[in-house]
């Protein structure tokens, strides 16, 4: 009994150091200067784990520093300096604010684009298909560059379409309108170009302008009131097919050509006027530039019979050039089909105008051509396409361009002017509204009325 009362005392004794020694242990004095792994509130340390620690300047990182955006490039090939410095510029603009648009409502979430614009003009002012050729090598060869907008002309688009073709890169034209940029060799007039201008065999370039044949085939339709049309070209290839359009469609429109000629520029026409006022058509149509247009229009007032005959012509003599060099206007009146149809309201107007003032020939379509090449990367982007991040990818430009030009093939886009843009298989718009303007007596051109065409009817 007595073993067990010292055995009971010791364990209670025990217990009480025990409890002592824990109560020791469980005490810290408290500091201002904070351990690692600690934040300080006001003298009290506050100690946390050190995985909550890390998750902590995890969140801070993430919160202060957001991750960069991939950077898209779209070229742009225009005449941004000399004589048709103005017509450049005008698609500049409207491809600007197309961009700066698509970067204010996070088109391409995790994205931005940039424009990166080339003059193609030559140092005798005029767009030149040698620097065109340079430009366009210098955009193929970054590979953040997914689509080109261009090319102005004829010219420069014979030195640019083999090189994107090449490189599988979508090129977008407001302006060049020579048929056989997209016809096949079968075309008529074309030879052999396709296989030059396309030696993939596979489409890249699109184009948003009517071509030469759709022109024709315009003041074909608005010509319908006339019976009888003397057709002259200047045997330039645009002349050609601008001739070629207006002939096939006046006569599947029952009308009649009383006579056709191809001819070169020359000083006077005098002859070739007298010949054609004894046929009395009811209106002469030209097809060519606007020097010898001058020429004839000017001395169809030298001959009787022509006086007061129309003059018709496609965008090749709508220039302020022709229509001062013929002012002031007598006789008959004179028509054009418009480069391009200039929207004068509405809300792309607008905004236009609150950064670049009133929207010039190819404004609409410079705007237009951005926004389809933006939702062709859209919907490459959806589709996991992966776009460069560094201008040295080549083999991922490649994939990420060809992406692009397959959604560029299958576009379904409505127009700032309401036009729905879709391309046929060559690249041409299948739709086109063109615009036919007569010219005042104060020497400027006023839209008289649109003709819809279709490529290929």
């Amino acid at each position: 009994m007595k073993k067990s009362r010292v055995q009971m005392i010791t364990l209670l004794l025990t217990i009480t150091c025990l409890t002592a020694l824990l109560s020791a242990c469980s005490t810290s004095s408290v500091t201002a200067h904070p351990a690692p792994g600690s934040t300080v509130s006001g003298s009290v340390t506050h100690f946390v784990s050190t995985s909550e620690t890390a998750q902590h300047r995890q969140g801070n990182i993430l919160n202060t520093q957001k991750k960069k955006p991939t950077i898209i490039k779209i070229g742009l090939d225009l005449p941004l300096s000399g004589t048709d410095a103005s017509l450049g510029q005008s698609a500049e603009n409207g491809a600007l604010l197309a961009i700066s648009q698509a970067n204010a409502t996070n088109m391409l979430p995790g994205y931005k684009l940039q424009l990166v614009a080339k003059d193609d003009t030559n140092a005798s002012g005029v767009p030149d298909g040698t620097k065109s050729a340079d430009n366009v090598n210098a955009l193929t060869n970054d590979a953040q560059v997914a689509g080109i907008i261009g090319a102005f002309d004829t010219t420069t688009a014979e030195a640019e379409l083999p090189l994107t073709n090449k490189a599988s890169l979508a090129l977008l034209s407001p302006s060049a309108t020579y048929a056989c940029l997209t016809q096949a060799d079968t075309a008529a007039g074309c030879g052999t170009l396709s296989g030059t201008l396309r030696p993939t065999g596979k489409t890249t370039f699109f184009r948003l302008a009517p071509t030469d044949v759709q022109q024709g085939e315009a003041q074909a339709d608005f010509a319908i009131h006339y019976k009888t049309v003397y057709v002259i070209d200047d045997t330039s290839a645009y002349g050609t097919a601008l001739a070629s359009g207006f002939i096939s469609k006046f006569q599947a429109n029952f009308g009649i050509i009383v006579g056709h000629t191809s001819a070169a520029p020359a000083a006077e026409y005098i002859n070739l006027l007298t010949q054609i006022a004894a046929l009395r058509p009811d209106a002469i149509f030209y097809a060519g530039g606007d020097a010898e247009g001058t020429t004839i229009r000017m001395q169809m007032g030298h001959i009787p019979g022509l006086f007061n005959t129309p003059f018709l012509g496609g965008n090749g003599i709508h220039t302020t050039t022709f229509a001062s060099a013929i002012a002031p206007l007598g006789g008959g009146l004179v028509y054009s089909t418009a480069p391009a149809i200039v929207p004068t309201t509405g809300t792309f107007v607008q905004q236009y105008q609150a950064s670049y003032g009133t929207p010039g020939t190819y404004s609409a379509a410079g705007y237009d051509s951005v926004n389809i090449l933006l939702a062709a990367l859209k919907t490459a982007i959806a589709h996991k396409a992966q776009a460069p991040v560094k201008g040295n990818q080549a083999k991922a430009a490649l994939a990420f361009r060809q992406k692009v030009v397959g959604g560029v093939a299958q576009t379904s886009y409505t127009s700032v002017t309401g036009l729905q843009y879709t391309f046929t298989a060559n690249g041409d718009a299948l739709n086109n509204t063109i615009e036919v303007d007569v010219l005042s007596s104060a020497a400027q051109w006023n839209a008289r009325t649109t003709v819809q065409e279709t490529q290929g009817q």
